[in-house]
């Protein structure tokens, strides 16, 4: 949602140049990735398909992307919730929390869960 305005400074014709030249790459992604998984048998993983096309290198490469994946979707996920509580504490009329204290709040909220 936000790349078009961080864009917007290189001016209408390289941003779109940009974002046909990023949607073809995905798309020739996306068609590789489809021809992988038509060629094994159903309901093959990605792990699968790594382990079938590229040994266990490829299988190694593919586990740290997946968790470098997890790891930002983590991230991304307990710093708006942070946000949010630190917010929804303040407009209650409590005192404000800082991102630290929220994070610390979600992470025990987290483990309640856990366990």
């Amino acid at each position: 949602i936000a790349l078009p305005v961080a864009t917007a400074v290189y001016g209408v014709t390289a941003t779109s140049l940009i974002f046909v030249a990023s949607w073809l790459f995905m798309t020739l992604a996306a068609f590789l990735l489809l021809e992988v998984n038509l060629a094994l048998p159903p309901n093959s993983n990605l792990t699968r398909m790594a382990r079938a096309t590229l040994g266990w290198r490829g299988v190694a490469v593919n586990w740290i992307f997946y968790l470098m994946l997890l790891y930002a979707l983590l991230s991304a996920y307990l710093s708006g919730l942070a946000t949010l509580l630190a917010e929804a504490s303040a407009s209650l009329g409590h005192f404000a929390l800082t991102q630290n204290q929220s994070v610390t709040c979600v992470a025990a909220l987290g483990a309640i869960m856990l366990y």
